[in-house]
């Protein structure tokens, strides 16, 4: 007689429960019937029976059963192989599990469009303060080089008028002259 076992296989660490006396690895094909395959242990990652021969006298809840399913239990655990009674919790936590990756899945992928929202509406606000900034500065330099080319002018205006008042001067004081010299040359012909 024996004493069934379920537990998954996890990245090959049954070895220590093989070591055990009276053990064998049982494997199910698609059609259900068992299998002791060993090559299996080590490639597959099904879910397998662990068989413990019960000993020739056997009584329910005796210390002797409890010591073998005990070791069992120990060397499985020690082994970091979970135990279930049954393949329908190994489902359901492998269910749950792909359910909670989903979710934070989805709960990344919200965070993403957040983020990434947030970063457009960001860089919207720059480049709309870039662009403000650089408008202000290009009506800056417009102002300035436009009180540059009025200072410019009002110079060269000045300049001109200097010039004027003083080719002005200089005919006045040619004119002066002239007159000194005209009215001398009246006087003289005059007699």
């Amino acid at each position: 007689m024996w004493i069934l076992l379920s537990i998954p296989v996890i990245n090959g660490s049954i070895a220590a429960i093989l070591k055990m006396k009276n053990t064998a690895a049982i494997f199910m094909d698609d059609d259900g019937n068992m299998q002791n395959d060993q090559e299996r242990l080590t490639t597959d990652r099904q879910p397998l029976l662990f068989m413990c021969k019960k000993p020739k006298k056997w009584h329910n809840n005796s210390e002797k059963d409890k010591k073998i399913v005990n070791k069992l239990t120990r060397s499985a655990i020690h082994s970091n192989i979970k135990l279930y009674e049954g393949g329908d919790i190994l489902v359901k936590d492998t269910i749950q599990a792909i359910k909670d990756t989903e979710q934070k899945a989805e709960a990344l992928l919200e965070n993403a469009k957040k983020e990434a929202a947030e970063i457009r509406e960001n860089a919207e606000k720059e480049a709309a303060k870039i662009e403000n900034e650089e408008i202000a500065k290009a009506r800056e330099r417009a102002e300035n080089a436009l009180q540059e080319a009025r200072k410019a002018a009002g110079q060269k205006v000045e300049m001109a008028k200097k010039a004027a008042d003083e080719e002005a001067s200089q005919l006045r004081a040619k004119a002066g002259e002239l007159e000194k010299t005209a009215v001398e040359g009246v006087i003289r012909k005059l007699l």
